[in-house]
């Protein structure tokens, strides 16, 4: 069976506890003007998308760093098409069973972003997956970053071991030039290695949005 290829808006997102698949119910509008003679395309083609929860946790990730839902959010859908789901699961047209999903809404604001001197890296350079833990020797700590006091590098140990965990968690890391490199949470990263600890959870960052005052942020947050 051959792919099919949609760009659209999600209008809602359905879930289903017996089901290992998301739905998301997507729009596409189309703006397409036939040769004279032809019938006109149809304005408006409502799909179901099924992706799977590792496909929808990525887009959450791509969209994250900007603050957007994913719902009214755009969306690139490459996947196969499908008729032969059932009347509960189907709300659309056509049924999707997504291979590729990307945010497109988040590619677009990212390039505003480029366009406005705020971001410093090429905005193609995306790693395969966006990680929700790294190995300890997959993040770079910058050469000029401080090295937080030893007293606070006890208290995490200190939690640490009476917890089983860190709180946060664990640590911000920001893509830069092929490189996940350590933003924020120095001293529960100093607590890992000494630790013995080989990987750590992770909220990993695309953008870099540091030095902006807060009505800039808003702006910048804020997806037309």
């Amino acid at each position: 069976m051959s792919s099919i290829t949609i760009v659209g808006t999600i209008k809602s997102i359905r879930t289903f506890d017996d089901k290992p698949f998301i739905c998301l119910d997507v729009v596409t509008t189309n703006t397409y003007f036939p040769p004279k003679g032809f019938p006109e395309p149809t304005q408006e083609i409502e799909y179901t998308v099924l992706v799977s929860k590792k496909q929808f946790t990525r887009l959450e990730n791509e969209l994250a760093p900007f603050d957007t839902p994913i719902l009214n959010s755009e969306i690139y859908v490459q996947g196969k098409p499908t008729f032969d789901l059932t009347y509960d699961v189907l709300v659309g047209d056509l049924g999707v069973i997504a291979l590729e999903v990307k945010s497109m809404t988040a590619r677009k604001t990212e390039l505003d972003w480029i366009e406005k001197g705020i971001y410093l890296q090429d905005p193609l350079d995306y790693p395969e997956e966006i990680p929700t833990s790294l190995p300890l020797h997959l993040i770079e700590v910058p050469e000029k970053a401080h090295y937080p006091n030893q007293d606070k590098i006890a208290q995490r140990l200190a939690y640490y071991q009476k917890h089983g965990r860190f709180n946060p968690s664990g640590v911000t890391v920001q893509w830069f030039r092929g490189k996940w490199v350590l933003k924020r949470g120095f001293s529960r990263f100093a607590a890992a290695k000494q630790l013995g600890l080989t990987e750590i959870p992770v909220r990993a960052l695309m953008v870099t949005v540091e030095g902006l005052d807060q009505d800039t942020l808003k702006r910048l947050y804020t997806t037309k």
